[in-house]
């Protein structure tokens, strides 16, 4: 064969998403428009025929995956860690996601793998958007001096009904549209808009008031951090004018608890303040639960509420497919049981050394083939790019045995730091 058309031939050997065969779905929503941080649901149903496995992928995500042309399981993916559920029945596949955010906005589609290999895509696709919910005034330049302003709850999403409004942390009122005016004189204060009836995921909080309003801004509403790492979680805060501040401090939410965290016994030595930023260092799982920001003025006193939801969490493997025997390819991930902020580098281990031989990808190892006769032992480490330390402490070992018959996966988790 002439050496010339080789990497021709192998290229045609490749299969190309966009040259798959299509199966028939019907998806309950061809759109959706979610507010960031709410939850949705994407729900497919098809033929039930031949079809060994089908998962959900997004095209955005290529830059995650092994080979670009080559789709992979979305739940196995570090930017949807421990936020999405994928349920399937003989006939019908549910994807959930939760806690959306921007970056989760673009396509989301199906593949299947039937019985003899052969992949599929689906016919169909699912489209999110996931847009931040604004309160604007209504032109921008409106003039406090004026006896009433126009607000706007800005979003790129249509409510398909009511606008939802909050004036001081309370419900205030519902519209028809988008748009609600406001009485300086006689309804000054903050605003917040929603676009559900449960004033879940609201917008963020915009004062109308000539004489400012109590109020504290946090940078994220939800922190992801791994076991053993440091954690800073930072906000504004504003009060009304003739006031002065006498002390600010952060606090764990516990009924009727407004404890600074540096007098709490559980956070001894771990905590410091970087002017409003909290900054807890040695992370341990007890840690997770809602921080808020507090500061106490010459004649009042006033706490951010909802705060900053903290999850700490440790690593674990999962393998692709679940079951195993020898021969067969097999990916695997390292997940944590939230999506985490910061970028990591993951690192892998078999049997305590590092893994040199295998192909790696974001937080995936991907091996080819694997010994049907020897026990393996991998655990995985993630190491963060800007502090330059892997955290090891937390790792869930995978052990794989292998026999002549299938046996399958024991997981354990480690005692000992590795």
């Amino acid at each position: 064969m002439n050496s010339r058309l080789s990497p021709l031939i192998l290229l045609l050997l490749i299969p190309d998403p966009a040259t798959m065969d299509q199966l028939s779905v019907t998806c309950s929503r061809k759109s959706i428009c979610a507010v960031k941080g709410s939850k949705v649901t994407l729900w497919c149903s098809y033929p039930s025929f031949k079809i060994k496995t089908v998962f959900w992928f997004s095209e955005k995500q290529s830059i995650n995956w092994r080979k670009n042309n080559e789709p992979e399981d979305l739940t196995l993916d570090s930017d949807y860690s421990g936020r999405v559920i994928h349920q399937i029945s003989s006939s019908s596949s549910t994807l959930t996601i939760s806690d959306v955010r921007e970056r989760d906005s673009g396509e989301y589609q199906l593949m299947f793998i039937m019985n003899d290999g052969v992949k599929h895509l689906s016919s169909a696709a699912v489209n999110l958007t996931v847009t931040v919910l604004q309160v604007k005034m209504n032109p921008e330049s409106t003039d406090m001096t004026d006896e009433s302003v126009e607000l706007n709850c800005d979003s790129s999403c249509t409510s398909g009904g009511s606008y939802y409004w909050m004036k001081n942390e309370q419900f205030y009122s519902y519209t028809e549209s988008r748009n609600m005016i406001v009485s300086l004189s006689q309804n000054a204060g903050k605003f917040s808009c929603f676009l559900h009836p449960d004033l879940k995921h609201r917008s963020s909080y915009l004062c109308v008031s000539q004489n400012g309003c109590w109020g504290v801004t946090y940078t994220s509403r939800r922190v992801c951090a791994l076991v053993g790492s440091t954690v800073d979680i930072s906000c504004t805060y504003a009060h009304p004018s003739g006031y002065t501040v006498n002390k600010t401090f952060w606090h764990y939410v516990q009924p009727g608890d407004f404890k600074d965290l540096r007098e709490e016994h559980q956070f001894s030595g771990r905590v410091e303040y970087v002017g409003n930023k909290l900054r807890i260092k040695e992370l341990k799982s007890s840690d997770s639960g809602e921080y808020r920001f507090r500061f106490i003025t010459n004649l009042d006193q006033y706490s951010g509420s909802p705060g900053v939801i903290l999850t700490v969490t440790d690593t674990q493997v999962t393998s692709n497919p679940a079951t195993v025997s020898g021969g067969e390819e097999v990916i695997l991930s390292c997940l944590t049981k939230c999506t985490l902020n910061n970028k990591y580098t993951y690192i892998w281990y078999k049997n305590g050394q590092q893994v040199t031989d295998g192909f790696t990808k974001d937080n995936k190892l991907y091996l080819d083939s694997v010994s049907n006769e020897e026990l393996q032992q991998y655990s995985c480490a993630a190491e963060d790019q800007k502090e330059s330390t892997a955290l090891r402490n937390a790792a869930v070992i995978l052990c794989v045995f292998f026999t002549l018959a299938l046996i399958g996966i024991l997981w354990y988790r480690s005692v000992n730091f590795i």
